[in-house]
């Protein structure tokens, strides 16, 4: 009788172990993969020591010892190491002279085809330098951009993503002559692909190879994987295979081996707003471009020091497949920042930043610590008129088309260290809204009685 019960207990116990064996890591770590600061678990992310934990509410974070942060250093580093041991990591695909622009491309708006600045329906043509010299006025310019002609339109007809792509104005030859004007910028042109396109006209070809050929022909620089958790190995080898190398960023986070061919990503999750965490994706791959997006917040703060500290991008999506999303303040100051710091080994005087550690009509090297306080020289009290180009005579009929016919007011206020808690920013969005409400007040409709 206790033989059968021993046996009947190791058989048990032997079990749950195959069964918890799949979910555990023989990799140790005492911070890769522990929350322990109060938010939400990201597996994208990194938290760092819990001596910097700090509260939801907002007030001081802790401080480290030295002892502490060498002990937390080492660990992740460690991780690190054995963690490209252990997926057989190669990154020659970052050496690729076509695909290298990834590593500078901090600014890429995700942008609608109906933008009524990217095309003049009047005259019949795609207005290229207009749209970018807006975004230069507005916010210091743009280093690639995701073009989407599919959805929500797809689906209407028996048209297909890359039928989308056809139909946009001028077809192919007009497709590739725009996209030749955009790289004459110094901007490079991604398209989407959607995965789920599943009963509309079948491509004739498996969609890795349709998908490369498509984009060789209209001279295209890369992809966006919408909603995929990784584009798989065979889309980047059909692009290989035709002389015509491509990049592939996906929406959700890939395994940490699609690193190798996965050049971009998009960092679409949530962010603690006080103590940033490390990107994973950088941790492994420094040359690897992750672009921080959270397309419905509205204090983008905690992505802007996110995108800051891990040498990140951010995508300036400004209309949200139709929905206006501007961010005037933020955006002015991020695109010159992220774009100097990150392209340089050290950062050194530049009278366009306007960022968070200008301190002494210098910038100091990251390496050092950072002090706060003094204003950058920019009068609080002005403010800068950012206004459309459009004629008052446009006219507008949905949200997309009016993306660029508002005419608002923004304050040049600094963005000091003391201003980074998400309060103040929320504040001055407070601000700049009552003073666009006084500017454009609503018409008042008159009574029919």
């Amino acid at each position: 009788m206790k033989f059968a019960a021993c046996s009947a207990f190791l058989f048990a116990f032997q079990f749950a172990l195959a069964i918890a064996a799949p979910t555990a890591s023989a990799q140790d770590s005492a911070f890769v993969g522990v929350y322990n600061d109060g938010f939400d678990a990201v597996p994208e992310q990194i938290p760092g020591p819990s001596c910097l934990n700090a509260s939801k509410s907002e007030g001081p974070a802790g401080r480290c010892t030295a002892a502490e942060h060498q002990e937390w250093l080492a660990d992740v580093r460690r991780w690190r190491s054995e963690r490209l041991i252990r997926i057989g990591y190669n990154g020659a695909r970052y050496d690729v002279p076509e695909t290298r622009w990834t590593q500078t491309s901090f600014i890429p708006p995700q942008m609608m085809v109906e933008d009524r600045y990217f095309y003049d329906p009047v005259a019949g043509k795609y207005t290229v330098d207009r749209y970018l010299d807006d975004l230069e006025k507005r916010y210091g310019g743009i280093d690639s951009v995701l073009i989407w002609p599919t959805y929500p339109n797809m689906g209407i007809d028996n048209r297909n993503q890359h039928d989308m792509i056809r139909a946009m104005p001028g077809g192919i030859a007009g497709v590739r002559q725009m996209i030749a004007e955009f790289h004459k910028r110094g901007v490079r042109v991604l398209f989407p692909m959607m995965m789920w396109d599943q009963g509309t006209r079948d491509a004739g070809t498996p969609w890795p190879d349709a998908i490369a050929e498509l984009m060789a022909e209209i001279g295209a620089d890369g992809i966006n994987g919408d909603t995929q958790d990784g584009v798989p190995r065979a889309f980047i080898e059909a692009s290989e295979k035709i002389h015509h190398p491509i990049v592939f960023e996906p929406e959700g986070g890939p395994t940490d081996e699609a690193v190798a061919y996965n050049l971009m990503t998009w960092g679409q999750y949530p962010i603690p707003p006080f103590v940033p965490r490390v990107d994973r994706y950088k941790w492994l791959e420094p040359r690897h471009m992750v672009n921080v997006t959270d397309r419905w917040n509205r204090d983008k703060t905690g992505d802007l020091q996110y995108a800051f500290f891990n040498g990140a991008g951010w995508e300036s999506w400004e209309s949200v497949l139709g929905n206006l999303d501007r961010h005037y303040a933020a955006r002015c100051r991020s695109g010159t920042t992220r774009r100097d710091i990150g392209t340089r080994a050290s950062a050194v005087s530049d009278e366009r930043w306007m960022g968070t550690v200008r301190t002494d009509g210098a910038l100091r090297r990251l390496r050092q610590p950072l002090a706060t306080g003094r204003s950058n020289g920019v009068d609080d009290r002005q403010s800068q008129r950012i206004r459309s180009r459009r004629s008052a005579k446009s006219n507008c009929h949905s949200s997309t088309a009016c993306a660029t016919s508002i005419s608002i007011a923004v304050p040049s206020f600094n963005l000091r260290a003391a201003e980074m808690k998400s309060g103040s920013l929320l504040r001055s969005a407070k601000k700049i809204t009552a003073r666009f409400s006084r500017q454009n007040p609503r018409p008042t409709r008159k009574s029919t009685r």
